[in-house]
């Protein structure tokens, strides 16, 4: 008998099963005590924004917000004191987190490559991830965090260089234009004309009751008379010695029967004004006790 032929199989086909990384990570994620570090530039900005993305990302990670770190009006090299806590925080024994979430890497620093990588390499020693909600790919367990880390911070730097540029040249030109940049002084030129007329009265009034005339602290009323006592032929706090004063000091001191103390009483002068109008001493002369 003849056999007939078989059919050749057709070949199988090889089902693809695809991984989805953010399912993934939100598997290796999930459980996890996470600390949420915020950061704003200027007072009249805020954190909420911030704050609320990051809350919803550690919901859908399955992240437990253990801890907020946020610093307000840090802008440049100013001092960040929640963000020094975060960094002894992690370095601690009893560590409150396992993993830092930052908005950006810009809301980190903005200080360049090596400040950048100095907090992240900071934390990755502790033993702490760091996972950035707007740059997917910054994961301080990637291979290639370092490198990308860097590129990233090269042009933070650069966008913070170019921003103070263009502050310096708004200041120039608003300077060129007759324009004063920033506040407006607290005190103005009438206070300061008030300030330097009292010190010509012959009783001048104290620090404390200018202070309360022209509604200013007492050391702002010093600093303005510290200022401006170059244009004056006084020391703040002193009366000027008038030509009247003098003439009359030297009109006593032609009895001899008057003394220092004597002609101080009368004219109010001090004892150190009185000697140098008096001069030296006659040697043999007894001076007064």
């Amino acid at each position: 008998m003849e056999q007939t032929p078989q059919r050749p199989e057709p070949p199988r086909q090889r089902t693809r099963v695809r991984v989805d990384p953010a399912s993934h990570e939100r598997v290796e994620l999930a459980g996890k005590r996470c600390a949420l570090y915020l950061r704003v530039s200027t007072s009249e900005q805020t954190v909420d924004h911030q704050e609320l993305q990051l809350r919803h990302w550690a919901a859908s990670h399955g992240v437990q917000v253990v801890k907020v770190y946020s610093d307000e009006n840090a802008s440049g090299s100013k001092h960040r004191k929640m963000l020094d806590l975060l960094l002894r925080d992690a370095a601690s024994p009893l560590k409150p987190f396992d993993l830092v979430a930052i908005w950006s890497l810009d809301r980190l620093t903005r200080q360049g490559i090596e400040v950048t990588l100095g907090y992240l390499r900071r934390l990755h020693e502790a033993g702490v991830r760091v996972i950035s909600a707007q740059e997917r790919w910054l994961d301080s367990d990637s291979p290639v965090w370092s490198l990308l880390v860097s590129v990233i911070s090269w042009f933070a730097e650069f966008e913070r260089k170019r921003n103070s540029e263009r502050t310096k040249a708004a200041h120039l030109t608003a300077k060129t234009n007759g324009k004063r940049w920033g506040r407006k002084p607290k005190v103005t030129e009438a206070d300061i004309q008030a300030i330097r007329g009292n010190l010509r009265r012959k009783e001048p009034k104290t620090l404390t009751q200018m202070g309360q005339q022209l509604n200013l602290s007492r050391a702002t009323v010093y600093k303005v008379q510290i200022q401006h006592r170059w244009k004056s032929k006084t020391k703040p706090g002193r009366r000027r010695v008038t030509e009247e004063t003098i003439t009359q000091i030297r009109e006593l001191l032609r009895n001899p029967e008057n003394g220092v103390h004597a002609i101080r009483k009368k004219t109010g002068a001090g004892i150190s004004t009185i000697s140098k109008i008096r001069g030296p001493l006659p040697q043999g002369m007894i001076r007064e006790p």
